[in-house]
């Protein structure tokens, strides 16, 4: 390994001309898919749900498909489950209960994702990814709703439409440009519904930009109603809240609003004909408003419906009309009936008897499922449920390295749900255990409800992440041997630890830990103040103040975000300024230096794009102040980039030569260590998605498609890689075989007895589509925004 000074020697000297080599490292497995994972055999999560007449509900939870029936929970796909048709179950999602019992759900697997059916105990295959529709169009079904008759209708993953499954054939019902009632063109299709008639509603995007409900019956496509349209009155449709619901007489029930409050509410649609049945601000016995935001109509011509109350800072209650009779199903703030107390609820549903399933947040625990007959409610799942089931790892990926040996992994397993798990990389047996994860207690706060924005391990271990509670209350935590402690409480009702310069932090963002851990910065928002702050030595700072002058003066910071410290307290960020053009800025003590700003040259061609803050932008500092960072181009595609003695240097970007042959079509995800190495995600047009190291000048492949495993399976994706201070790398990737593994990189020349040298075909290609692989790099939590992440778990 080359010394530090001869390090940064060679550097500058090969900064003008980068060179490439072939890989020197060897690849160790070290976590893969299917390795049992060290949580409790509990449910953390519940999501989408489906209840039928016989009072049966299929759940969403973990990452599989559950039925709770007759009081019996059972598993209808779990992780590594056989599949029919070959390769094993990995997660799937919107189950839809028949009046018969049967389930139809979507499935990803490690052989043929698609849609499956449960019924009679056994799982089938319905409709798999790629099969062709008579109308000759190749569909990746999802969002399936099926009837008694074994119809079932699905929306196509890809846009091509809405299509409709029977007696084993898939015929396409509406198509992507179709004409649409009302004068306009079909540009995207959701949350289809088909009763025991055959009739289908449907939600339906338009190329105006406008956005409508139809119903489909007897091969003909109506509209309900779609946003512009105006009411006898004069008032103006503005859209819809949820999913339009539709039940075996065809009636149609949604929750919608206008310009007039008398024309927002509940919606009905019934032989033609559409009314508001319980109006925007309705007032309730006790006097107070309500504002409906989903509706369900069930068989019986009953309405359940979930409206916030505006008493309560719009937490949301279950409310059910019949006959032009409210009644109130679930009150929040009241208790449940396993000694929590309601929150808010977020999707009901009602059947012919009158029955209504509900699923709600809760204060002490996460979301959990009810129903309620006849004033009495029962649970029937959610987090901390036992389930008869080894938690495994799904699709484990590294998110840190320290120098010690320690990989912060941060996977779903099921059950158990998403987590941060320390993962030991020496030889010697497998050590994996848990910093945090999903459901975990926290004091009197609550549990643990997800991980958003970011999370990291340094240099020592230390980890830090971000995180809400159950409470309502958020923050930054710390995870140090074995400790797990909230540096900062943030929250919206003014509990919230106290924030530099007067009033309370309500949000807190983006956040880094530096190599020793002396140091903390988090992005946040308080009630007088927002910007960077700094946790050090038991104190808080506000390191960079979004309201300071940029450098020039021309403007200020702004909303700033992405930041990454280092020991002496140097600080990189990213800042959407005002009116300044954003930028990526480095410095400490209220000096920075502009390194990168939207619109300006970059090194190596084409302009900066930092329109919008990616987490995989970076940036990433080391203690020698040395910055990297990615950023859109305007010649398209990503570059990585290198902040080193006050020159900024493009290390890897589109049409740049490659070390596995071919040329990089992006390049992002940067990690540095204290020699200024640096580890990237990069895109090539002959092996798609890989790891690169940059190290002296030179660009390394670490891992790419093709390489080979034990157990003849080989790479086919690897990304984010995490590089520490002894040039070792760890790496996410996807395998041949459909599962994903943590692998560890080490320099050749090192002594290493734990791992043979694994050979690399140069030639080979993707081995899976670029559907799935897309699919599976998507996925990262780092890929999704704050607001994506909380859809996702909540649909």
């Amino acid at each position: 390994m080359l010394s530090k000074k001869a390090l940064i020697f060679a550097a500058a000297v090969l900064f003008a001309s980068i060179a490439f080599a072939q890989p020197n490292f060897k690849l160790k497995q070290v976590l893969a898919t299917g390795q049992a994972a060290p949580v409790p055999s509990q449910l953390s999560f519940v999501s989408s749900f489906s209840l039928n007449d016989a009072g049966s509900v299929a759940f969403a939870a973990d990452g599989g498909i559950l039925l709770k029936s007759a009081g019996n929970l059972s598993i209808v796909a779990g992780f590594g489950d056989a599949m029919p048709g070959g390769g094993t179950f990995l997660e799937g999602g919107n189950p839809w209960l028949t009046s018969t019992g049967d389930v139809v759900f979507r499935g990803v697997t490690t052989g043929t994702s698609g849609l499956f059916r449960y019924s009679g105990g056994s799982v089938s295959r319905l409709v798999s990814d790629g099969s062709v529709a008579s109308s000759g169009d190749l569909v990746f079904p999802d969002e399936p709703s099926a009837n008694a008759a074994g119809n079932v209708v699905f929306v196509d993953i890809l846009g091509n439409g809405l299509f409709l499954f029977s007696q084993g054939g898939i015929r396409k019902l509406v198509g992507l440009g179709d004409p649409a009632p009302g004068g306009d063109i079909f540009s995207s299709f959701s949350s289809p519904t088909i009763n025991q008639s055959g009739e289908v509603v449907f939600s339906a995007s338009l190329a105006s930009g406008n956005s409508g409900i139809y119903l489909l019956s007897g091969g003909n496509v109506s509209k309900v109603i779609a946003s512009g349209d105006t009411f006898p009155d004069g008032a103006i449709f503005f859209g819809t809240f949820g999913n339009p619901s539709l039940n075996d007489a065809g009636d149609i029930a949604f929750a919608g609003s206008s310009d007039f409050v008398s024309d927002s509410g509940v919606f009905l649609f019934s032989n033609g004909n559409l009314s508001v049945v319980v109006p925007a601000f309705t007032p309730l016995p006790s006097g107070l408003d309500l504002f409906p935001v989903s509706a369900s109509v069930g068989n019986g011509g009953q309405i359940v419906f979930t409206a916030q109350r505006l008493d309560q800072g719009g937490s949301t209650g279950v409310f059910v009309v019949s006959q032009g009779n409210l009644t109130e199903v679930m009150t929040p703030g009241t208790a449940s009936p396993d000694g929590d107390t309601f929150t808010s609820a977020f999707a009901a549903s009602i059947n012919s008897s009158g029955q209504v399933a509900f699923a709600t947040r809760l204060l002490q625990q996460n979301d959990a499922i009810y129903l309620s007959s006849d004033g009495n409610t029962v649970r029937i799942a959610g987090q901390g449920d036992a389930l008869a089931r080894q938690p495994k790892f799904v699709f484990p990926f590294a998110f840190g390295f320290s120098d010690i040996g320690q990989m912060l992994v941060f996977d779903q397993t099921f059950p158990g749900g998403t987590g941060l798990f320390n993962v030991s990389s020496d030889p010697g047996p497998l050590n994996v255990t848990l910093d945090a994860n999903v459901g975990q207690r926290f004091g009197n706060d609550g549990v643990i409800q997800g991980f958003f924005e970011n999370f990291t391990m340094n240099a020592v271990g230390q980890v830090v992440f971000n995180s809400n509670l159950s409470d309502g209350s958020g923050g930054i935590f710390l995870k140090s041997t074995q400790n797990l402690s909230r540096l900062v409480r943030a929250s919206f009702d003014g509990s919230g630890d106290p924030a530099p310069g007067g009033g309370t932090f309500q949000g807190v963002r983006e956040l880094s830990i530096s190599d020793s851990g002396a140091n903390i910065a988090f992005s946040a928002f308080a009630t007088s103040s927002a910007g960077v702050y700094v946790a050090s030595g038991g104190q808080i700072s506000l390191a960079v103040n979004g309201n300071d002058l940029v450098p020039g003066g021309a403007g200020i910071f702004g909303t700033v975000s992405l930041n990454a410290i280092n020991d002496q307290g140097e600080i990189a960020f990213l800042a959407q300024s005002f009116p300044f053009p954003n930028g990526m800025y480095v410095g400490a003590n209220g000096q920075f230096t502009l390194l990168a700003r939207d619109g300006d040259p970059a090194p190596g061609g084409g302009n900066f794009s930092l329109l919008f803050p990616d987490p995989r932008y970076g940036p990433v500092i080391n203690n020698n102040g040395e910055v990297a960072f990615a950023a859109d181009l305007s010649t398209g595609g990503r570059g990585v980039f290198l902040y080193h003695q006050g020159t900024l240097t493009r290390i890897a970007g589109p049409g740049d030569a490659s070390p596995d042959g071919s040329t990089f079509f992006s390049a992002d995800a940067p990690t540095i260590n204290a020699l200024g190495q640096v580890a990237f995600s990069g895109e090539t047009f002959t092996h798609g998605f890989g790891a690169f190291l940059f190290s002296a000048g030179i660009v390394q492949n670490v891992a790419i498609a093709g390489d080979r495993l034990p157990r003849n399976v080989t790479v086919t994706f690897a990304d984010m890689p995490q590089v520490n201070d002894l040039g070792e790398v760890a790496v996410g990737v996807g395998l041949s075989n459909g599962e994903n593994a943590v692998l560890v990189a080490r320099p050749l020349t090192e002594q290493d007895d734990d791992g043979a040298v694994l050979a690399r075909d140069t030639n080979a290609t993707l081995l899976t589509s670029p559907v799935s692989r897309n699919w599976m790099k998507a996925r990262h939590p780092r890929n999704f925004s704050f607001e994506q992440r909380q859809q996702a778990q909540h649909k």
